[in-house]
């Protein structure tokens, strides 16, 4: 099964929307249905890329965006909380990677936001400055 997406205003560019929690949005074969039935080209699958990445291809859809894993860690005044969070979202953006996923979705959400706006953003900078490689 293959989805072609439906001629946009913009081009041809493929449509595609983010898989939510509810119910039947938790049933990936059901989403994936619904989806090549709609003439969407892509699902953003959230948080669990590795995993629900292949069900997406599968279908014949494109891997959108993916949830990074570890937000918090990132923004971590803890610098060894900011070492493991970028470690283990560098392992998965690769395995993510594997299966074409190019877009990932982070909300900077700082572990104290109640520290100075200055030292969590320091921390989002080394954060990200250090998954930038794995990112490329």
């Amino acid at each position: 099964m293959s989805a072609t997406p439906a001629r946009t205003r913009t081009g041809g560019f493929g449509i595609g929307f983010r898989r939510g929690w509810s119910d039947w949005q938790k049933d990936l074969a059901a989403v994936t249905a619904f989806a090549v039935k709609n003439n969407f080209a892509a699902v953003d699958v959230g948080g669990d890329g590795d995993t629900a990445g292949p069900g997406v291809q599968s279908a014949g859809l494109t891997v959108g965006s993916v949830d990074l894993k570890d937000w918090g860690g990132m923004l971590s005044p803890d610098k060894a909380k900011r070492t493991a969070a970028v470690e283990k979202n560098a392992a998965y953006v690769k395995a993510c990677a594997a299966l074409g996923a190019v877009n990932y979705f982070v909300v900077m959400l700082p572990e104290k936001p109640d520290l100075p706006r200055k030292e969590n953003f320091a921390a989002m900078v080394e954060s990200f400055t250090a998954l930038a490689p794995v990112m490329e």
